[in-house]
């Protein structure tokens, strides 16, 4: 960890938990390392947090504390932006008797001080399965326009241009936990008329397993790490409950770890073990949405070995191929025109490219590298 990311850990270890930062790194504090930090927390979407920190310490002035507060009005925008939008959903869905869930950011955010601190890239709701498509006509005729659809959401842009992800199953994380998660409305309460929340255990429960779910596909940045802090300090949860979903999703050891290093992060936990060590370079080195060689290392892992991801890029199984081309669920001996329908469809639409971007990135990882992140990952016990 090199000082700009230990001191913007800091720094929103004061903000949301009230701890000092450490008097050696506020003395190694430059023009260059707060340039560091800016850039640090503007990548990790945490510049809100940061800057308000930083500015309580004295420490902005001139351009830095400009740019921080560009970043700050950016927050606020975009906070009340997403406020307006899901209240607009919620109407839409309240009024034609459909119940629905917000996810993620949406109920996270209450609990920071101020909601603008907690930013999403996009608006999180949970609705029954056999509510998707009288919801989607609803929120068409609405001004919301199709984006793309994926087997647990359709994402939706709305008149002013905010993503919707609107989520029909939270099965989506290929371990144990899907058989947790695809009962989610048996763990949910009504709050307000047709909304509803989870019970605490449960919110808690599929954080865990959403930052799980993030390591599988690239690693994640420091900020679900953060919500995990809030959460911990000031959502009321029944532990015991909560153990016992992770004992069932095989998620125990993992949720250790993640606990472990958010203490040490923004607690006052002193050392982490080696695996925690390792945890933390693995996120450090992501990017807030992972990135992609993390993401085919584990492919590739869990595959056995490159030659048959590479075999599934160009020929992916029938599960795949049915949930993309319906047709195969009643006709499965048509798999081979669909192939060759596919291939074709990747040269119109553009995402043959994406697929030898894939091919590339594989051939570029080292065995060290492999090694590396499945040692991770079976360490945690997510492989």
């Amino acid at each position: 960890m090199n000082i700009a990311q230990k001191l913007t850990i800091q720094l929103i270890r004061y903000e949301i938990a009230d701890i000092s930062v450490d008097k050696e790194l506020l003395e190694a504090v430059t023009d260059d390392v707060l340039k560091s930090v800016y850039t640090f927390s503007v990548e990790q979407d945490v510049a809100y947090i940061v800057g308000s920190a930083l500015s309580k310490l004295g420490f902005l002035d001139g351009d830095i504390k400009a740019a921080f507060f560009n970043e700050q009005l950016s927050s606020v925008y975009r906070s009340e932006q997403f406020k307006h939008e899901l209240n607009n959903i919620f109407d839409i869905l309240s009024n034609n008797n459909i119940t629905y869930i917000p996810l993620k950011g949406a109920v996270i955010k209450k609990y920071y001080s101020k909601p603008e601190m907690r930013t999403s890239c996009d608006v999180d709701i949970l609705i029954h399965n056999e509510d998707l498509e009288k919801s989607l006509e609803l929120l068409y005729a609405n001004g919301f326009k199709y984006v793309s659809k994926c087997q647990h959401d359709v994402m939706l842009s709305s008149p002013a241009n905010v993503y919707i992800e609107l989520h029909y199953t939270l099965n989506e994380y290929e371990f144990a936990a899907d058989e947790i998660l695809k009962n989610a409305w048996d763990y949910a309460k009504p709050i307000n008329g047709l909304e509803y929340e989870f019970d605490t255990y449960f919110f808690v429960f599929y954080h865990l397993a959403h930052i799980a779910r993030h390591m599988y596909t690239g690693g994640c940045g420091i900020r679900p790490f953060a919500d995990l802090c809030i959460i911990l300090r000031r959502m009321d949860f029944a532990f015991d409950k909560l153990n016992e979903l992770l004992r069932q999703s095989g998620l125990e050891r993992f949720a250790e770890s993640a606990f472990n290093l958010t203490n040490y992060w923004f607690g006052d936990n002193q050392d982490i073990s080696q695996v925690e060590t390792e945890l933390q370079n693995y996120i450090l080195k992501s990017g807030i949405y992972g990135n992609l060689k993390n993401k085919i290392t584990v492919i590739n892992e869990k595959n056995g070995n490159k030659s048959t991801y590479i075999r599934k890029i160009i020929f992916p199984p029938m599960e795949i191929m049915k949930k993309k081309y319906h047709i195969l669920n009643t006709t499965p001996y048509l798999l081979p025109a669909m192939y060759v329908y596919r291939w074709i469809e990747s040269l119109f639409k553009g995402s043959y490219r994406m697929s030898f971007k894939y091919l590339a990135v594989s051939k570029s990882i080292t065995a060290e590298k492999q090694n590396e992140v499945a040692k991770l990952m079976k360490n945690l016990d997510l492989m």
